[in-house]
């Protein structure tokens, strides 16, 4: 049954709630907390649901990282810089960031993953005549993906 978004409910509801969520996919603490806010739950319950969560394992955002990475890297194709931006966004530490996005990256595979965006762009830019222009908007959609700006140069000269 889905609740409405600004429907109280009590701590207890939320609690389960919560933890039959986390056992089903990864969320942080920040978008717990948005839930907890979004049920009125009170901010005196509210922490100690997340003490709860986290003592037991259910919320842990250095594993949320971990998979957020591996997921938008791998399906996605995310590069790290993206990555790295949205995960600030959702409030993890840049300690966990550099971790997990070091732990799992790998600097040739996201060379590849670029090389592969850039031609199947390039596909779509083949009307474009002036090789200045393509290259131009080859290399502004692959910062948008979240490649470094070094990277997205060499990889646009291919092109």
């Amino acid at each position: 049954m889905k609740t409405n978004k600004n429907t109280t409910i009590s701590p207890e509801v939320a609690l389960k709630r919560l933890s039959s969520t986390c056992a089903r996919r990864e969320i942080c603490e920040q978008d717990a907390l948005k839930k907890l806010y979004q049920w009125q739950v009170p901010e005196e319950e509210q922490a100690k649901i997340m003490a709860q969560l986290i003592q037991y394992g259910f919320i842990d955002n250095e594993r949320y990282a971990r998979a957020y990475v591996e997921d938008k890297l791998k399906y996605n194709h995310w590069g790290a810089r993206k990555v790295e931006m949205m995960l600030r966004s959702k409030g993890i530490d840049d300690d966990i960031i550099s971790a997990a996005i070091e732990e799992v990256s790998d600097d040739d595979d996201q060379m590849e993953t670029l090389r592969k965006l850039l031609e199947e762009k390039a596909r779509s830019l083949r009307n474009e005549a002036d090789p200045y222009k393509k290259k131009q908007k080859l290399l502004r959609f692959a910062i948008s993906r979240g490649f470094d700006y070094s990277d997205a140069m060499d990889a646009v000269e291919d092109f």
